[in-house]
């Protein structure tokens, strides 16, 4: 009995078509993509954050969110889509590069590139499978207009762990608008639950982010107050689906997507980055098969805070991980935006502008207790991470298993009303 997972990358052809993978070497229940629009491990211009998954060639989405670097403030958009699992956007929220899902085969898996050009972006992913992951489903649903408990049916099985995506969109998909916002979030039961997100306003030079710990999903409005737009906490896992308690809504309902898994084990961390380089030990309740992180970039806050920048990454092993960062700085006169990519890290962190390279770690190793990260690059500042960690079946039950680093603080009731 296995979880199986795989990370590993796509380059974007240069024509449209079908285009297959056998790297998983197994046949994935569910497949996750993430990328900017890099073509090579380092940093470049403007703000490009893609995140999507897929479970077969009719359950699928993406979202995706770029800002200019440098240019009007009416420069941010963002897009999501139900019928892709792969797209880059850029000036007007016009498509760069897209994909639909095909098929999961006996290897790995076939994406068809239905938008291509010559410029041949990187695109990572992550495949799981195997024997004890048992069910796979994405939830299309649109957030409650009114506080309170929530709950999604539909999904077919009691999941184990959900991951959760959306840009805010009260639109459907799929569609492109203004606005540069993007929320991601983890969630295995009531006591163990990560998010994190960000936002850039359009004809404005604010910008957001918010982050915590103790939610299911976040997402800030980077106005001249930094308020929250969108919280959740997850209540429970239930037989066919999942029970989200709202905290914060608004006027109109925005579209989400949650990936639910059921089977193997699943624990979320959260750990904040040391100010010396070497390795760092971050505890878990049984030995990763893989894991994904996020960050904010920031020490960990119960507050919305100034400046929108995140970074995801993944592993499988020491020799199959990736990570993307995008920043969208408030600019004073200018939008300050940017974007980096690595192929043998599992985080990297920037500021935007030069861009510099603030933060940097590799998977050093899986062990039977703990992930241990190497930090080959790190300066003062105790950014937070929040993680999502996948193992095969047996050992310690990890429901509700969570390790912290930080202190989260009692949790307040908002409700704002915004239509954007």
């Amino acid at each position: 009995m296995a979880l199986s997972a795989h990370v590993g990358t796509l380059v974007q052809p240069t024509s449209t078509g079908n285009q297959s993978t056998t790297a998983p070497g197994f046949q994935p229940l569910a497949v996750i993509f993430f990328a900017g629009e890099q073509t090579a491990a380092g940093n470049a211009v403007d703000m490009d954050h893609m995140f999507g998954a897929a479970t077969s060639s009719t359950s699928r989405f993406v979202t995706a969110t770029w800002a200019l670097d440098a240019g009007i403030a009416g420069n941010r958009y963002r897009m999501h889509d139900n019928t892709k699992c792969i797209t880059l956007i850029s000036t007007s929220g016009g498509v760069v590069s897209a994909a639909d899902f095909v098929s999961m085969d006996a290897n790995g898996f076939t994406v068809n590139w239905t938008t291509a050009n010559a410029t041949q972006r990187i695109i990572h992913y992550i495949a799981l499978g195997g024997t004890d992951l048992t069910n796979a489903f994405i939830k299309q649903f649109t957030s409650p207009t009114s506080t309170g408990n929530n709950s999604q049916t539909g999904v077919g099985f009691q999941p184990g762990c959900t991951i959760g995506a959306s840009i805010g969109k009260n639109t459907a998909p799929p569609n492109s608008s203004t606005y540069n916002m993007w929320s991601i979030g983890f969630g295995i039961s009531s006591t163990s639950r990560a998010a994190t997100s960000f936002c850039g306003t359009p004809n404005s030079y604010n910008t957001a982010a918010y982050q915590r710990t103790a939610q299911v999903f976040v997402t800030p409005l980077a106005d001249t107050t930094n308020s929250k737009f969108l919280e959740a906490d997850l209540v429970s896992m239930d037989a066919d689906g999942f029970t989200w308690n709202w905290t914060t809504v608004n006027v109109s309902a925005r579209y989400l997507w949650v990936l639910c898994l059921k089977g193997g084990q699943f624990q979320t961390v959260s750990f904040d980055q040391p100010s010396a380089t070497g390795n760092q030990a971050v505890t878990t309740s049984f030995q990763p098969v893989a894991i994904l992180l996020a960050s904010m970039n920031q020490v960990a806050s119960i507050n919305v805070l100034d400046r929108a920048a995140m970074s995801l990454g993944a592993a499988s092993s020491t020799t199959a991980r990736g990570a993307i960062w995008s920043g969208d700085a408030d600019g004073g006169g200018a939008i300050v935006s940017d974007q980096a990519m690595a192929t043998t890290q599992v985080i990297t962190m920037w500021t935007e502008g030069t861009p510099t390279k603030n933060a940097e770690a590799d998977l050093a190793s899986f062990n039977a207790t703990d992930f241990t990260v190497n930090w080959g690059t790190v300066d003062a500042t105790a950014r937070q991470v929040i993680g999502l960690v996948f193992g095969s079946a047996g050992g310690a039950n990890t429901e509700g298993g969570e390790y912290y680093s930080t202190h989260e603080q009692p949790m307040y009731r908002q409700v704002r009303m915004v239509a954007i």
